[in-house]
């Protein structure tokens, strides 16, 4: 294809031989951490599961650990890049999503052993302290108010200002309190609406592991189940994944300003990830692009052969201890840099211009898809750098992110994106009849002919996509060259249906 092709989209984007092949091939499992592929490789024999659902489970359980407290510099130009990643994995019915999900039981029991030291050794305090301090403040408002009691002297206006200060603080205490004691803490959520991760995001740091063993409840909440008119609500995850301010005010709920670092681990049904991947909003506003989806559909599934199999204890103690260390680096005040090689820097780069020259040729018409590419295998580099570290120990200070971590993200990166286009295929297919079919009401509309100037001013369809279309679906749309009128003016392009021109 010509370099005028690729930069004006005039080419048969629909025509296999222009397309590039973008199977993924088989998981990639080489790229993982060796603490990773252990308790991956031994998941899969032991379920006789496709080994990409405990692989991907792995990479989104050490991103849920990870946080805030590992950041990527110097991948990209101009920011650092977190390490949270959103994982949706698509299987059939009994086919092995809660095998998979065996690998966030470290996860899983680390939160629920900080919940129950927290009940047990730290929620009685704070809820003492929470009751003497209304009681405080309630003789203190008295005072203020001015029932200061009999035979006792009012108080000056200076004992007025400290009692202010005092009760300001104390009711600023009284705030925190009743944060952490409504809630227990916790380092994952599961199904939930908007608000109820607003409520945990504040009570954790800011920091959650969005997991779902079946998650077809989460998916429908993102594509507007709860909202008004159906709206798709997911400006929250959107936030969360790019781990910036996101801000929430609602009439009795007051007003929350956070900066979320969400990740994500849903495994449900093969259809309702297709239906996600075909949401026009979903596609629009780029949560398709932030997501690392696949699907595993297998025509055989295997007898059970009655060899009794089990996760060796090498594979699963690592796996635990490895979580544990991660997690406990949660506590520091700033997130510890992950120093970006050169050499990296051009794995990336190189990443990043592949999925360019995807975007400017056969897939202009989802372009957007492929924007985060570049983003999503840093985050993966610096989960494989972060892992490497803490497979010699729990010091995770000073780690560089080297030319065979980006190689393993890059790797990883990969197999997911291509997973993902090779999901959206049906979708993308029927995304774009439907803008054939609005392109051809707009014609008919417009008398028999739009010129691709009003289209792309007053309804948002581009040049490029339009000369793509019109290739791709010639026996309903074609694009011709039109003269200047008697009144001068520069030729123009109008958009028509054949044989009603």
């Amino acid at each position: 294809m010509n370099k005028r092709a690729y930069q004006t989209g005039e080419h048969h984007a629909g025509n296999g031989e222009d397309r590039p092949a973008v199977e993924p091939g088989p998981f990639p499992i080489d790229a993982l951490n060796g603490i990773q592929k252990r308790i991956v490789e031994d998941t899969a024999h032991v379920h006789l599961i496709d080994v990409a659902l405990p692989g991907m489970a792995a990479v989104a359980t050490l991103a849920g650990a990870i946080g805030k407290g590992h950041v990527v510099h110097g991948a990209v130009n101009g920011r650092d890049t977190c390490c949270n990643v959103f994982v949706l994995a698509g299987a059939p019915k009994s086919y092995g999503k809660n095998a998979a999900s065996t690998i966030t039981r470290p996860l899983i029991d680390a939160s629920a052993d900080m919940a129950e030291d927290f009940r047990v050794n730290q929620r009685p305090d704070l809820v003492t302290e929470q009751r003497t301090l209304e009681a405080r403040y309630k003789k203190m408002l008295g005072v203020l108010a001015g029932d200061s009691g009999k035979n006792k002297d009012p108080i000056t206006e200076s004992d007025k200002r400290d009692l202010r200060v005092e009760l300001t603080k104390m009711q600023s205490r009284m705030d925190a309190i009743v944060a952490l004691v409504r809630l227990l803490p916790s380092y994952w959520i599961g199904s939930s609406t908007t608000a109820g991760l607003v409520d945990f995001l504040a009570r954790n740091g800011e920091t959650i592991f969005s997991f779902s063993p079946e998650a077809g409840e989460l998916v429908r909440i993102a594509l507007g189940k709860f909202s008004k008119d159906n709206a798709a609500d997911f400006d929250l995850l959107l936030s969360g994944y790019t781990v910036e301010p996101f801000r929430e005010t609602r009439v009795g709920r007051g007003d929350n300003l956070l900066t979320p670092c969400i990740t994500s681990l849903w495994f449900c049904q093969p259809f309702l990830l297709r239906e996600l991947a075909g949401n026009e909003e979903a596609l629009e506003r780029g949560l398709t692009a932030r997501a690392l989806a696949f699907v595993c559909e297998h025509g055989e599934i295997p007898e059970d052969d009655g060899i009794v199999r089990e996760v060796g204890a090498v594979a699963r103690d690592g796996w635990n201890q490895m979580i544990l260390d991660v997690l406990s680096t949660r506590t520091a005040p700033e997130p510890s840099i992950i120093q970006c090689s050169t050499e990296a820097r051009e794995i990336f780069r190189a990443w990043h211009n592949e999925s360019v020259r995807l975007r400017n040729g056969p897939y202009r018409d989802i372009e957007g898809e492929l924007g985060r590419w570049r983003e999503n295998a840093v985050r993966l580099a610096g989960g494989q750098c972060v892992a490497d570290r803490f497979e010699m120990g729990p010091n995770g200070e000073g780690m560089i992110l080297t030319e065979d971590h980006a190689r393993r993200g890059v790797l990883l990166a990969r197999w997911a994106c291509r997973s993902t286009l090779t999901m959206m295929e049906i979708g993308r297919e029927a995304r774009r009849l439907s803008r054939v079919q609005s392109l051809v009401q707009l014609v008919l509309d417009s008398g028999g002919k739009i010129t691709l100037r009003d289209l792309n001013v007053r309804h948002g369809y581009g040049r490029a996509e339009v000369l793509a279309l019109a290739r791709d679906y010639p026996h309903l749309l074609t694009v011709q060259r039109v003269g200047p009128g008697e009144d001068g003016g520069r030729p123009s392009e109008v958009l028509t249906i054949p044989g009603r021109a």
